[in-house]
């Protein structure tokens, strides 16, 4: 069973999309924040770790972007090579992330026939 985490301050949204994700026979592991999240993926075995991170933008305590950066640039060659999907309502992604080409963005709202084919894109094996 492939595993998605779900980073989000917003418990709704959180939730919509681990019943989604889950309803398409995917696991679902949840941060309500980048500080969180990144703790809980420090704690992980290799083998354990998430197929597909989505990360939402506009967070507290550590933002979607910081995020982003501290796991491609501080563990690339470990947490870093797990693909991430950006979560942002903004419209536009910010231009330090340009660099890490293999990033995909969903916008919000997200639609959720573009969430799965992304997730099933990210995960296939």
């Amino acid at each position: 069973m492939k595993t998605v985490f779900v980073i989000d301050d917003d418990d709704d949204v959180r939730e919509v999309i681990s019943f989604a994700l889950s309803d398409e026979g995917f696991s679902v592991i949840c941060a309500e924040n980048g500080k969180v999240a990144l703790d809980k993926l420090l704690s992980l075995q290799k083998d354990d770790y998430p197929d597909l991170i989505i990360v939402d933008n506009i967070m507290p305590e550590m933002d979607g972007v910081t995020f982003i950066h501290e796991l491609k640039e501080h563990f690339s060659d470990t947490l870093g090579k797990i693909p991430v999907a950006l979560s942002s309502a903004l419209g536009t992604v910010d231009p330090s992330l340009e660099k890490f080409k293999e990033l995909k963005v969903l916008y919000k709202p997200m639609n959720l026939e573009d969430l799965l084919a992304t997730v099933k894109d990210a995960c296939r094996s």
